[in-house]
């Protein structure tokens, strides 16, 4: 239904990867920009970051923006701001994993 999907300190929902992305070839065909976005001392960062390897390990192209915070409006908004920057146009795919200003590591 959309092309251009962002989830913010693990939204829509905890519900494991799988459930959440059954299919992740067809995800890769339908999205133009998955945007994942959580602050590194939210609570629910362990439900962002397990989407954020299943993504990883099922090659989907996403935007995996980890910044200082927790789980507050300071970290949405700016989530918000940066997501909201890529919507509706052309993103070069090759630069996803540029996005976030903290270092993400995938074990």
């Amino acid at each position: 239904m959309f092309a251009w999907v962002g989830g913010f300190s693990s939204a829509p929902n905890t519900k494991e990867p799988q459930v959440l992305v059954p299919d992740p070839e067809k995800t890769k065909d339908m999205l133009k920009l998955l945007w994942i976005s959580c602050g590194d001392a939210d609570g629910l960062l362990r439900f962002s970051s397990r989407t954020h390897e299943y993504l990883v390990e099922n090659d989907v192209p996403h935007i995996y923006y980890l910044e200082t915070g927790g789980h507050d409006f300071k970290v949405w908004k700016n989530g918000l701001y940066m997501f909201s920057q890529l919507l509706f146009k052309p993103v070069d795919q090759s630069k996803f994993d540029k996005y976030s200003p903290l270092e993400i590591t995938t074990d």
